[in-house]
């Protein structure tokens, strides 16, 4: 008998789709799960596969990548504080010029953050009609934070009770001092009705000079009407400082 391609067997069963190893879309299906012919059944249900775009078209995700709720872990941010130097000088027009100092009264400045972090609060003047603290200080705050400078009044009553009073405020942004420093004037907000006052403050970065100030000298012209005496009504109060109040 000739043996050759003309061999065949009875038993043979038609190959319709060869198993690679390790191929990630082989499926082992169970004896009960099929029919005679070695086929699935109609009713079983076909286990599925997430695909991805690859290099090579669709291929399977991973099981760790086809959950939708993997999140990435927050980090905690931390920001690194500012440190100023902060400088808070005194005061100007914070008090009528009829003001009569009061032996109870002293007169301090609290120096925050628009958060409510306190940084500073300055000793008590006693019986000034401006107060001159000259205090400087190094304070550390979040970067583009504003300072917020009040003004207090502390007066102790007969009773020993302390009664404190907010005089004003002023508030210097980051964006007046963060680049080269603040040294000036600022208009002090919510003082009492026809007083016009400022606080004269400096600020710098640490390792950094204050800027220049405004000028210390100036020169004014007066006409003096003739046969008539010249004088000026000045406020010397507060032992420190000599305001002119006006020119008769």
């Amino acid at each position: 008998a000739t043996m050759g391609n003309n061999c065949q067997c009875q038993d043979r069963v038609p190959v319709d789709r060869v198993m690679v190893k390790d191929d990630p879309s082989r499926v082992e299906l169970r004896r009960e799960d099929t029919d005679s012919t070695g086929t699935p059944g109609a009713d079983l249900a076909q286990p599925t596969l997430e695909t991805g775009d690859g290099p090579h078209g669709d291929v399977p995700k991973p099981g760790w990548a086809q959950s939708e709720n993997i999140q990435a872990e927050e980090l905690p941010t931390f920001v690194q504080p500012v440190p100023l130097t902060v400088t808070i000088a005194g005061t100007r027009g914070l008090r009528e010029k009829e003001w009569v100092p009061d032996c109870g009264k002293s007169c301090y400045c609290v120096l925050k953050t628009l958060k409510d972090q306190l940084l500073h609060t300055t000793r008590c003047i006693d019986k000034a009609l401006d107060p001159l603290w000259n205090e400087e200080v190094e304070v550390d705050c979040d970067p583009g934070e504003a300072l917020e400078f009040s003004i207090w009044d502390r007066a102790v009553e007969s009773d020993g009770h302390v009664k404190t009073v907010k005089l004003g405020r002023v508030v210097l942004e980051s964006k007046e001092y963060a680049s080269l420093g603040f040294n000036g004037e600022l208009w002090i907000q919510d003082a009492a009705r026809g007083i016009e006052a400022y606080l004269q403050i400096k600020v710098k970065s640490a390792g950094r000079e204050y800027p220049r100030g405004p000028a210390q000298e100036f020169t004014i012209n007066l006409e003096k009407s003739a046969g008539k005496p010249m004088g000026a009504d000045m406020e010397v109060s507060c032992g420190k400082r000599c305001y002119i109040c006006a020119v008769l």
